[in-house]
């Protein structure tokens, strides 16, 4: 730039001749130095000095070399240029691509987190469509089991009921064939022995010679025999103490036969209702009949215990004796001693029974039935 500047002082004091010389110097440094736009600047410089100098030939040989260079720096610059942009489209390409990636990555990664979390829900769906459904099939389960119970249960009460309608007809049946054949031991046999014993005393007053042989005295004895024990029958068959007087009454006849018997006998009654249902009284002391009939077979005893306690809805029986007792489980699979049909009568009252006896030590039993 000192030589331009000498050199346009020179051309300016119109002595281009030296310009040109300081300038063809100055050519030869830049060559080494590879500055082309400064010697594009000098090539245009020597050319407008040989101009004004008049050479003209090297006026314009200077300007086809200031064309030439200028061509190639404007080639190299858009050369570099090009590549800049190149370069620059390369990278803005890889970035692109990178880019491209790292949105495809992060679609493929949001992808396989909706899959993940549609896998998750489809799971949780299914293990509650599991839970649902296994929860509904053990309610359904239960509910049939529950039905099948109730159903069971209902059979059960039906076969109960069934069983004490026959048992109730059967009672009834029973009572009514037992009142049927006292009423007619009592009515009919009864006042036909009477008759026979009326008939035999005048035959016996009038035929002397029967004494002889010593008939009359068993004779008469035998028709006595006959009609005290078609009395006991008919008592025992349609109590007339029961009747009169109640179950109470029929009871305190019980304590009286069993002390006949030879029974040391002790019977209590604690807030006993007057009047009882007939049905109720007619089976508590048929209920009792049974029990003290197995005493008498079974027990061994010498001593019984009738109690009878009024509640306020229902009635406590007491059954004690000094007997010999007995295993509950092994009399009622075999049931020598009637148990299964005390339980059913006690059964047909609505009632409960409870056995408390044991071998050696006697039974108690307590029954306790709705009034």
């Amino acid at each position: 730039s000192t030589t331009i500047a000498l050199a346009n002082i020179y051309e300016s004091a119109n002595q281009p001749e030296k310009g040109i010389v300081y300038l063809e110097q100055a050519v030869e440094k830049l060559k080494t130095v590879e500055k082309p736009s400064h010697l594009i600047d000098i090539y245009t410089t020597l050319a407008s000095m040989n101009a004004a100098a008049e050479n003209f030939q090297d006026a314009y040989d200077y300007k086809i070399l200031q064309a030439s260079l200028q061509d190639s720096v404007t080639s190299e610059n858009m050369k570099r240029n090009i590549a800049e942009i190149e370069i620059e489209f390369e990278t803005e390409k890889k970035e692109r691509k990178i880019l491209e990636q790292k949105l495809e990555l992060e679609k493929q990664t949001q992808q396989k987190t909706q899959i993940r979390n549609g896998l998750i829900a489809l799971s949780l769906i299914a293990i509650l469509v599991f839970i649902f459904f296994r929860y509904r099939l053990r309610s359904q389960k239960t509910i049939a089991e529950q039905t099948l119970s109730i159903q069971a249960q209902k059979i059960t009460e039906l076969q109960q009921k069934n069983k004490l309608l026959a048992l109730n007809s059967m009672i009834e049946g029973q009572e009514a064939e037992r009142l049927r054949i006292a009423k007619d031991l009592h009515d009919s046999l009864g006042g036909l022995l009477s008759t026979v014993k009326a008939h035999f005393t005048t035959i016996q007053n009038e035929i002397q010679q029967i004494e002889d042989f010593n008939l009359t005295e068993k004779t008469n004895k035998l028709i006595d025999e006959a009609v005290v024990e078609v009395r006991r029958i008919s008592h025992n068959m349609m109590p007339q103490a029961l009747s009169i007087s109640g179950l109470q009454g029929a009871i305190e006849d019980l304590g009286l036969q069993l002390q006949q018997e030879g029974y040391q006998t002790n019977i209590e009654f604690i807030n006993v209702p007057d009047t009882l249902d007939p049905t109720k009284e007619v089976m508590l002391y048929r209920l009792l009949q049974e029990l003290l009939n197995n005493i008498r077979k079974h027990a061994h005893a010498t001593e019984i215990t009738l109690q009878l306690i009024g509640h306020e809805n229902e009635l406590t029986v007491l059954v004690e004796d000094n007997g010999q007792g007995f295993n509950y489980e092994d009399e009622l699979s075999k049931d020598g001693i009637g148990l299964s049909s005390v339980n059913s009568r006690v059964q047909f009252l609505d009632g409960t029974i409870d056995w408390d006896t044991e071998l050696g030590r006697g039974t108690a039993i307590s029954v306790c039935v709705p009034l």
